[in-house]
């Protein structure tokens, strides 16, 4: 198990530090945004970064960078949550990036760009984050591509 600088409590306390729930857009009608069915709420994250070790210890690079690190925790967070709700594809991150890179060691170009199609789907093309900036549209798609890229034998 990877070792975090901040405990469990300390990345829920972030939570309210951050003032994350104001631009997360997940917990309810904050600014006049609706509930996504894959919005972040505090304890669910912190069992997502405390049961998957493979999102820890992507998540572990970070540590230094509070800010940082809890942005990239909702980011797969949400990532995560959107695969099971909207793709119906409930999986952990070892299963994951099994899938990434099975699909990588296809002769087919269409299968070896899954992961980039998903980060894609997930990010700029989601009907969800219609509204948000391009900035917080490449910065998800961005957290998913490092925790693809962080496993990428090279």
């Amino acid at each position: 198990m990877v070792q975090f600088k901040y405990e469990i409590s300390d990345l829920t306390l972030m939570l309210y530090l951050f003032n994350v729930s104001s631009w997360l857009g997940g917990l309810g009608l904050q600014g006049g945004r609706r509930r996504l069915a894959y919005g972040v709420v505090g304890s669910e994250l912190d069992a997502f970064v405390g049961q998957d070790s493979f999102v820890g210890e992507f998540l572990a690079r970070y540590k230094q960078h509070p800010a940082t690190l809890h942005g990239y925790a909702c980011s797969l967070f949400k990532f995560f949550r959107w695969l099971r709700v909207v793709r119906g594809l409930d999986v952990s991150g070892k299963e994951l990036l099994d899938l990434h890179v099975k699909a990588r060691m296809s002769d087919r170009v269409e299968d070896r760009r899954w992961g980039l199609r998903l980060a894609l789907d997930f990010s700029r093309d989601n009907p969800d984050f219609k509204e948000c900036s391009d900035g917080r549209k490449y910065q998800l798609f961005s957290v998913v591509q490092k925790f693809f890229d962080c496993y990428e034998a090279r």
